[in-house]
């Protein structure tokens, strides 16, 4: 396969060549490393690029705020979301999740394919909007719209998937069987 010649040529590398950049590679693909890349995958790498990006530059309800900062600005947003610990403890696990499989292979993704399975939500909320001509008004946040229909859209893919059929694309953790 693919995976395993890169692998052995680029051991800490060949990720990024056998199929994606590790955060945004979809859940199959990461449970069942030998499973072919198809489109959906490729559109669900799409939406860990949104929610990875909405989770360093939008106001969402992990970042820390004190009561009365409604209106920070973009960058004042981004820092305070680059330093927060409880953040970081989300985010690792979510997109950097790495298992040691046999053969050679690397895996992940259990928290994604929890999160979509089980919730069909992202993990996180955005926070509401409020009106440029109306400050006392809350809309409804366009981005919040779009990833949490998103997800919605995973879990109903995911759901009519036949999992025993993906198992011959599975590789077992040493001393575990598939």
């Amino acid at each position: 396969s693919v995976r395993r010649f890169w692998s052995s040529i680029y051991p800490l590398t060949y990720r990024a060549f056998g199929q994606g950049t590790w955060p945004f590679i979809s859940a199959l693909s990461l449970q069942y490393v030998k499973k072919p890349v198809e489109l959906a995958d490729d559109l669900e790498s799409f939406v860990y690029v949104i929610a990875f990006a909405i989770l360093r530059f939008h106001r969402h309800n992990r970042t820390i705020f004190l009561p009365d900062e409604t209106k920070l600005l973009d960058k004042e947003i981004m820092a305070r979301n680059a330093g927060n610990r409880e953040l970081t403890k989300f985010v690792w696990p979510f997109f950097y999740d790495e298992v040691d499989l046999e053969e050679g292979y690397v895996g992940g993704g259990k928290v994604k394919l929890d999160q979509i399975m089980t919730y069909g939500r992202p993990g996180f909320e955005l926070k509401t909007t409020f009106s440029e001509s109306d400050p006392t008004q809350r809309q409804e946040n366009p981005l919040a719209t779009l990833i949490n229909k998103l997800y919605a859209l995973l879990q109903r893919h995911y759901r009519a998937l036949d999992f025993g059929k993906l198992k011959e694309f599975a590789v077992s953790a040493p001393g575990k069987k598939v």
